[in-house]
């Protein structure tokens, strides 16, 4: 699966692209504003688009009513990234038929629970303890 990650914050794509690499995610693109994670839709469908409301250019919000109002992307999965917990921008994000939500500053379990009710597992957990003593469990004899 294929991801775009569209945040006018360079530490938060980061973030993000970080994370879903720790999943076992490689293909994860960045755009920087709304209008250029638009065009980036257009041209190629992704599995999973995950944009912060709050941006300069196009705001989060206008680039998921766009993708909407769009046939050839209206039905791509859209996850929305936000210091926002108003009701009304909540309650707007669900008319537009936003398929996930989730509040920063989250966790990388939080993040990929947003993702598993989104259909979205793990392919492969990299560098958790977790991980790390499940692979040695299965070593010893």
């Amino acid at each position: 699966m294929n991801f775009l990650v569209v945040d006018d914050q360079s530490t938060m794509r980061s973030l993000v692209k970080g994370m879903l690499n720790k999943m076992g995610y490689k293909d994860v693109e960045e755009a920087d504003d709304g209008s250029v994670g638009l065009d980036m839709l257009k041209q190629k469908p992704y599995g999973l688009v995950i944009s912060d409301i709050h941006m300069t250019t196009m705001s989060g919000l206008d680039f998921l009513k766009e993708t909407r109002s769009t046939s050839t992307i209206k039905d791509s999965k859209f996850m929305l990234v936000t210091t926002e917990s108003s009701k009304a921008a909540v309650i707007e994000a669900i008319k537009y038929k936003v398929n996930g939500y989730i509040l920063k500053p989250f966790t990388f379990e939080a993040f990929q629970e947003k993702l598993k009710l989104l259909g979205i597992e793990p392919i492969a957990i990299a560098d958790t303890p977790e991980a790390q003593a499940e692979t040695a469990e299965t070593k010893a004899p």
